[in-house]
């Protein structure tokens, strides 16, 4: 039997949970071009803030016209698991990305090829969140995989300041930075801000540095040179500027 074919492209958003991917749904939104799906791979340890913008987002777009955002996740272990099965670091803190690549490429590009069998076109289009900024950032998939990618905010030179714009006046919504809790990316601030607000979070982070075998003195934890340990600790310790003046006593 022949496969029908339907005469016109498919369009596809891949759907970090950031700024940047928010802002290309208001691109597709302000060129009129409505996406035939929004796909959000889940790592199992974003951060809470990243879960709770997906779930505003999709409501906005949906009103809109869009597909809810599909989440979908890798098989088996999350990566918080496995990086504690084997006890180590995410793959980032040794200089690698296949932490990207097992729980945000790979469970996409299975995903498309099972989608693509029940949703047939002449051609395949995934769009990207790099902006004007990060065109150095540009390149094209394996073709096995089936699609072409495509980049919106680099067509509409939008770099970061506009992506939050534009995602203010349109979508009425900006989403914080999209990571892992864990992520060894993290910088300071953001590591006292996980322990503020997330202190839960912060305990599980915590044991996995603990819990990895692999650190030594070059790679001493999350932080790469340093562990969130010692910043929390560091932290923690009383401020020059917080002692009592001697000239009073």
């Amino acid at each position: 039997m022949t496969r029908p074919v339907m005469n016109n492209a498919a369009l596809i958003v891949s759907y970090g949970g950031g700024l940047n991917s928010a802002a290309v749904l208001v691109a597709l939104k302000l060129a009129d071009e409505i996406p035939h799906a929004i796909v959000f791979c889940d790592t199992g340890g974003e951060r809470p803030s990243t879960y709770e913008s997906v779930t505003v987002v999709s409501s906005i777009v949906q009103a809109w016209g869009f597909p809810p955002i599909l989440t979908i996740k890798r098989e088996g272990e999350t990566l918080e698991e496995n990086c504690l099965r084997g006890e180590r670091l995410p793959s980032v803190a040794y200089g690698f990305k296949s932490c990207s690549v097992k729980w945000k490429q790979d469970p996409f590009v299975k995903w498309f090829k099972a989608w693509r069998k029940s949703n047939m076109f002449d051609s395949y289009t995934v769009c990207f969140g790099f902006d004007a900024d990060e065109e150095r950032r540009v390149r094209q998939p394996d073709p096995k995989n089936g699609y072409l990618n495509r980049f919106p905010l680099i067509e509409a030179g939008w770099d970061r300041n506009e992506c939050k714009s534009k995602c203010a006046d349109v979508l009425g919504h900006v989403p914080k930075k999209s990571a892992c809790f864990f992520c060894p990316n993290s910088k300071r601030r953001e590591v006292l801000e996980l322990k503020k607000l997330y202190p839960e979070l912060m305990e599980r982070a915590l044991f996995m540095e603990d819990n990895a075998k692999e650190t030594n003195i070059t790679l001493r934890g999350l932080g790469r040179n340093v562990s969130w340990r010692d910043i929390l600790e560091r932290d923690a310790q009383p401020k020059l500027f917080d002692q009592p003046c001697m000239c009073s006593i």
